[in-house]
């Protein structure tokens, strides 16, 4: 990017699709010039039946971001929010018997650590690459130990995958926008340097639970080293109390956004019965707190099952006490069930749990200076093919 030259950014979600124009100041900071959210008004942007709904919308709203930004824009960064990535981890390891560690023997390693990830995952494009372990003599280092002496060498290197036909179909609709994607960012991770540069954490676990989508996100010494996403969120709480007792779901809403069943569970009062108002429109009946504390309960622990406590791919963070951040979307959940949350959550260190708080104009922001600056555990930021996969992790490592 150079001085003052106008970057066309667009954060993607399920519902919004947001277009910002970053320009760099005199100082080289970055500044949100114009911010557009944008409703897509369909349930998915990959569904064959809106995909030229979703070209039009965004041809017409680029041309008025243009006009006002008196810019032309071909390409883009985008920055993905949705649950079609995931993610490995692999080391490679080169025995030393005693002798120094060259540039040459790192290439190596990266070099059949690339075939394995491309034999293995053919199906996947890589959109983040970390590096996000070095041990010499199985002592971890914090940078790259050429010129050390040891017996043996292992490099770990955490890939970040996205779903090859959401790639296609990403680059199907904004190609046909008239627009090239250049760089592909996933949120979370600018989530992450966000909370790296307010708290200076650098390795904690992250919970994501949204109303129809949850996902999980471990940093490791400021490394995304595993995603892991759940098509459920805090809107099966709400069926299951509208199937369990009948209730409509307005009624349900009402309830769960007026009655802090925390306070009420520690008075003791769950065996008083809903009021009236809870039952507009249907045939008032005797429903204790006690019965949807239950339910409610049961599901935010089978919640908290499947997402941590009986995860196996957080085992080594819980072992090592890593902090939790939990971040829960729905507003009247995070208010009134905060402490079952907790109760149900099985971690002996700390944890936070808060409303989740998406400031777009912050995450462009990162994301310009992740584009300008680099990070500096990140060896690769998009694929497109096997020979500048190998080049680009070259001159990220030894340039």
């Amino acid at each position: 990017m150079t001085m003052r030259e106008n970057k066309l950014f667009i954060e993607l979600n399920d519902i919004f699709l947001t277009m910002a124009v970053v320009v760099l100041k005199e100082d080289l900071q970055p500044e949100v010039k114009i911010q557009k959210k944008i409703k897509l008004n369909c349930e998915s942007i990959f569904d064959s039946e809106t995909k030229n709904q979703i070209i039009n919308k965004i041809k017409s709203e680029l041309k008025l971001v243009e006009q006002e930004a008196k810019s032309v824009f071909n390409n883009f960064s985008l920055i993905l929010d949705n649950n079609n990535v995931d993610s490995i981890n692999f080391t490679g390891t080169k025995k030393l018997n005693g002798a120094q560690i060259y540039k040459e023997d790192i290439s190596h390693i990266i070099n059949n650590l690339k075939n394995c990830v491309f034999d293995l995952e053919r199906e996947k494009k890589i959109i983040h690459l970390f590096n996000s372990k070095f041990l010499l003599d199985n002592k971890e280092v914090e940078n790259l130990p050429i010129g050390l002496s040891g017996e043996i060498y292992h490099h770990q290197l955490s890939f970040i995958f996205l779903n090859e036909k959401v790639f296609k179909d990403l680059n199907y609709i904004f190609g046909n926008s008239n627009l090239k994607i250049e760089r592909i960012i996933l949120k979370n991770f600018l989530k992450g340097v966000e909370t790296f540069k307010k708290k200076n954490l650098d390795t904690y676990i992250n919970l994501e639970i949204g109303q129809k989508k949850s996902n999980i996100n471990i940093f490791y010494k400021s490394s995304l080293i595993h995603c892991e996403n759940f098509n459920f969120g805090t809107d099966i709480i709400y069926r299951d109390v509208q199937k369990i007792c009948s209730l409509k779901e307005n009624n349900i809403i009402n309830l769960i956004s007026e009655i802090c069943f925390d306070n009420i569970f520690e008075k003791k009062d769950l065996q008083n019965f809903l009021d009236e108002k809870y039952f507009i429109g249907e045939k008032f009946r005797k429903i204790s707190f006690e019965h949807i504390y239950n339910i409610i309960q049961a599901r935010v622990e089978e919640i908290q099952n499947i997402l941590f406590n009986k995860n196996i791919n957080l085992n080594f963070f819980k072992n090592n006490i890593t902090p939790l951040l939990i971040n829960i979307n729905d507003e009247n959940f995070l208010k009134n069930f905060k402490k079952m949350f907790i109760n149900s959550t099985n971690y002996s260190s700390s944890i936070e749990i808060k409303k989740t708080q998406d400031d777009l104009t912050n995450i462009f922001l990162h994301a310009s200076d992740l584009i300008n600056n680099g990070w500096s555990k990140e060896a690769l930021p998009l694929i497109h093919e096997k020979k500048s996969f190998i080049s680009s992790i070259f001159s990220r490592f030894f340039d």
